[in-house]
């Protein structure tokens, strides 16, 4: 249905800057469980807008701060 899906579920390791293939273009997140709401420590700000970039591959990335024992569910913002 047009969602990425992205989960850590490293007990301890968090993750800053890792590269997530997706389709171009710009992203926002429209569920986080490390949310303060969800009783999440809150490491990622509410209103999260994410914009791929392309590599010298050429493929498209979103570079994600992925906290430990986190999921986030994104959305391709359409124009």
């Amino acid at each position: 249905g047009g969602l990425l899906f992205v989960v850590n579920i490293h007990p301890t390791q968090s993750f800053k800057g890792y590269g997530i293939p997706a389709e171009q273009g710009s992203w926002e997140v429209v569920f986080n469980t490390d949310s303060m709401d969800y009783d999440g420590h809150g490491r990622l700000p509410r209103s999260l807008k994410l914009k791929t970039e392309t590599g010298a591959d050429g493929i498209s990335r979103l570079s994600l701060y992925l906290p430990g024992r986190s999921g986030l569910v994104l959305k391709r913002k359409t124009i």
